[in-house]
């Protein structure tokens, strides 16, 4: 049994993600191809933490006009390690109509934890995961080839384990908030 608690993970995860996803995607860019003619940008860091003490990092890019996000981990910061070379999973595409997860990506992600992000419209700026549990929206970087909108993440304990209580039922296709609360449709990205 992990000494936090899934409640204190995903607030960690959370205020990580308000706090340093777009400091951490301006300071920190990688790879991408350098032609002008190239239609792949350059992985950006968009927010990194640690869970169970092993570094993880949520990347985005964008590849023949669709949105990327991947989960990487266990190199650690200081190699801030690309998904390309480090992968715990991730997506190209996040649209209605195309086989699951659709609008999310999810898996399993570094130490055994069980990780779910995905792209929210510019008017989004939280995200209903649970019937009882928001999370946070931040915004994608501005100036590096991303998209005009918001994401989010989630990772904590291995999804074999119940949700606490105080959660309620997790949704199978988390929902869009704006600023009041009020349910937003999702976006292709």
């Amino acid at each position: 049994m992990r000494s936090d608690s899934r409640g204190a993970l995903r607030r960690r995860a959370a205020a990580l993600t308000a706090a340093f996803g777009a400091a951490a995607a301006s300071a920190v860019l990688i790879g991408g191809c350098s032609s002008p003619a190239d239609v792949l940008t350059q992985k950006v860091l968009l927010t990194s933490g640690t869970y169970d003490d092993v570094w993880w990092g949520l990347w985005a890019w964008t590849d023949k006009g669709e949105l990327c996000m991947a989960m990487a981990g266990t190199g650690g910061p200081d190699a801030a390690n690309a998904p390309a070379s480090d992968p715990s999973g991730g997506q190209c595409g996040f649209k209605q109509g195309q086989p699951e997860p659709g609008y999310i990506d999810s898996g399993i992600g570094p130490a055994g934890s069980y990780y779910s992000t995905g792209p929210l419209p510019l008017a989004a700026t939280q995200v209903r995961v649970a019937t009882r549990l928001i999370l946070p929206a931040s915004a994608f970087p501005s100036g590096v080839g991303l998209p005009s909108g918001h994401y989010w993440v989630e990772i904590g304990p291995g999804k074999s384990e119940p949700p606490m209580a105080s959660e309620g039922t997790y949704l199978k296709t988390p929902q869009p908030l704006n600023a009041s609360g009020k349910p937003i449709p999702f976006e292709a990205f």
